[in-house]
C-alpha cells in the first residue's frame, strides 16, 4: 500500500509539472496539450520522480514519427517514453485508467462523469474531436482526452493522439 502510495503522490508531483496551463483559460489549442507534456522530463528525472516502472515494454520503432518508443508502465498509468533529437528518452504522452486514483487539476479522474468533465473543461471543450464516447479537451494533435463508459471517464490521455 505504501508503494501504491508513493507511486500516486510522484505521479500528482509529475503532472503537476506538466499540467499547469490547464488552469488558464486557453483557446490555443494545439499549445495546450503540447505543454502538458513539454517539459521535456527525461527518462532519469522520471525515475527520480516516480521510482523504477512495474515494467517496460521493448524499444520499437514508430512508424508515425521514426523514433524509438518504450511504454513505462506504474499501477494504472502509461507513459509513452520517445527517443529526442539528441536520442535521449522523455515523456511523448501519458495514459490513465484504473486503478489509478490520479486526478487532473480541475479534480478529473477515472469514475468521473461526462457532465464533471464537460463542466471542468468547457473552455477548452472541443467538439470537432469529441463525440458520445470522448471528450477532447485541446485537439487530437495535443491535448486531454476523456473516454467515457456509461457516462464516466474511463480512460485519460495527455498528450497528441495523431500527427
Amino acid at each position: 500500500m505504501k508503494k501504491i502510495t508513493t507511486l500516486i503522490i510522484s505521479l500528482m508531483v509529475l503532472l503537476s509539472l506538466t499540467l499547469p496551463i490547464l488552469t488558464v483559460q486557453a483557446k490555443d489549442f494545439d499549445s495546450l496539450g503540447w505543454k502538458l507534456v513539454a517539459q521535456e522530463l527525461s527518462h532519469k528525472d522520471t525515475l527520480k520522480i516516480l521510482g523504477k516502472p512495474e515494467r517496460k515494454s521493448k524499444e520499437t520503432m514508430s512508424e508515425v514519427d521514426g523514433t524509438m518508443h518504450q511504454i513505462w508502465y506504474y499501477n494504472g498509468v502509461e507513459l509513452d517514453m520517445a527517443k529526442n533529437d539528441r536520442n535521449k528518452l522523455e515523456i511523448n504522452y501519458i495514459s490513465i485508467s484504473k486503478p489509478s486514483n490520479y486526478k487532473t487539476l480541475r479534480n478529473i479522474g477515472i469514475g468521473s462523469t461526462k457532465q464533471e468533465v464537460m463542466k471542468a473543461y468547457k473552455n477548452e471543450f472541443n467538439p470537432e474531436d469529441s463525440d458520445n464516447a470522448n471528450i477532447t479537451a485541446g485537439t487530437i494533435y495535443g491535448g486531454i482526452m476523456f473516454e467515457l463508459k456509461k457516462n464516466h471517464v474511463s480512460k485519460i490521455f495527455i498528450g497528441a493522439a495523431a500527427e
